[in-house]
């Protein structure tokens, strides 16, 4: 197993003055050439003795095109057209790769 290091605070558990990394994101080899973009943070500690970790995997790239996030803008609205072009635009964002 491979430990995947982490971001953020040293510790993620305290109990009075002892502090410790008990808490950790753990993987094996074949998984880890599987997913080689990995960010494992340390977030604050609220109402647990323990801090919550946040795991962002991002998979190998298989190829496939980058969905990019589709914004919205209010002055879009002053175009006549506008409606339609936001539905055209919508619909292309939500066309998979290889579609008709």
């Amino acid at each position: 197993m491979i430990d995947l290091g982490f971001v953020g605070q040293r510790f993620t558990w305290c109990h009075h003055q002892v502090h410790e990394r008990i808490d950790r994101a753990l993987a094996n080899e074949a998984w880890r050439l599987v997913s080689t973009d990995i960010l494992v943070a340390h977030l604050p500690r609220v109402a647990s003795d323990h801090s919550p970790l946040l795991i962002r995997i991002k998979p190998v790239d298989a190829g496939l095109p980058v969905q990019k996030k589709f914004k919205y803008l209010a002055a879009w609205e002053s175009h006549q057209d506008w409606q339609q072009w936001l539905r055209d635009k919508w619909c292309d964002s939500l066309a998979l790769p290889g579609a008709q």
